[in-house]
């Protein structure tokens, strides 16, 4: 999809700026890109850190939803082992309740029951990143064999492989999902999806209500502001040149 396309990495934007006739978008490097609109794609937890600037400044309501929306954290910690031996006890996927009732649960997916190989995946949501932040990320693997074994009985087995996220502390993300907070409603979302000053355009999964926190909804998002861009009801993408892809109105 990005074929013939000028996309360039490791060049964070430090400023976007309305002018008389279009944007500027400034670099860290110094270098600048003028054109008529800009499509602002960043997560709403590196909007919410004031990065990159507005000049002007976004406007108040805009700049308030952005403060209020909740940005929630959801770390992994993979682990590859020489072989399923979870399958000697009898289980697959599991939900671990820790003997403390104030800890909150962590899931634990069997990638094996996939097809994937004996991976055991362990998802840490927003609530349990400062039980294990001590741990995170050097010390998460141990801290995940240590809960696997407490619910097995027996030692876990040493991982022969071990990934381990930490969108929380990306620049480029700081965090993972967008969650309407109680002073916030599904409204907001969608209202972050509106352009300010009819040339600065927002997408990502938190500027729409109807599938905030998942990667469909930021792709439909993108759809959508190509189709303002554009003009148009609906837009076709293509892979190949030979196989394009049309795509209903969303």
């Amino acid at each position: 999809m990005a074929s013939g396309l000028d996309v360039r990495l490791d060049s964070p934007v430090a400023e976007i700026a309305l002018t008389d006739d279009g944007v500027t978008v400034s670099l860290g490097s110094g270098e600048q890109e003028s054109g008529s609109h800009v499509v602002v794609a960043v997560p709403l937890g590196v909007l919410k850190s004031l990065s990159p600037t507005f000049t002007p400044p976004l406007p108040e309501q805009r700049a308030d939803l952005i403060s209020r929306l909740g940005f929630g954290r959801y770390e992994k910690v993979v682990l590859r082992f020489a072989r399923p031996f979870w399958r000697d006890a009898g289980w697959s996927h599991l939900v671990v309740f820790p003997p403390e009732a104030s800890q909150p649960a962590v899931w634990i997916f069997d990638l094996d029951a996939f097809g994937h190989g004996p991976v055991l995946a362990c998802h840490v949501f927003h609530s349990g990143i400062p039980v294990v932040s001590e741990e995170w990320p050097t010390g998460a693997a141990h801290w995940a064999t240590d809960l696997i074994g407490a619910v097995l009985g027996t030692p876990c087995p040493d991982p022969v492989a071990v990934a381990v996220t930490t969108w929380g502390e990306d620049p480029c993300s700081l965090g993972s999902y967008t969650h309407v907070t109680p002073d916030c409603s599904n409204a907001d979302l969608d209202l972050l999806g509106t352009p300010v000053a009819g040339r600065i355009l927002f997408a990502g999964e938190h500027t729409q209500s109807a599938r905030v926190g998942y990667a469909d909804g930021a792709m439909t998002s993108g759809l959508r502001e190509a189709k303002r861009l554009l003009g148009v009801s609906a837009v076709t993408l293509s892979v190949e040149p030979a196989q394009p892809i049309p795509v209903a109105q969303v």
